[in-house]
């Protein structure tokens, strides 16, 4: 399985902590390092990449770091 996959597996069947947890924050989580490559380090995007971005993902989703932002703080 893919570690994306496993990324949507994980959220879907509640190994993550589904009531804090903001899915806008996993989504950032896993594009910034994509956004970071493209515009301040210019090194290439690969499937490394994406599966080290996935892998961070899901670590700090499960470990309940990806809370949901309130309004204040947006």
């Amino acid at each position: 399985m893919g570690l994306l996959a496993e990324l949507l597996a994980d959220l879907t069947m509640t190994e993550v902590p589904l009531l804090n947890t903001g899915s806008i924050e996993v989504i950032r989580s896993l594009g910034a390092p994509f956004y970071y490559r493209m515009l301040v380090s210019h090194e290439p995007i690969d499937e490394t990449l994406a599966e080290q971005a996935a892998a961070a993902a899901i670590a700090a989703a499960k470990a309940g770091t990806l809370h949901t932002r309130s309004p204040a703080n947006r």
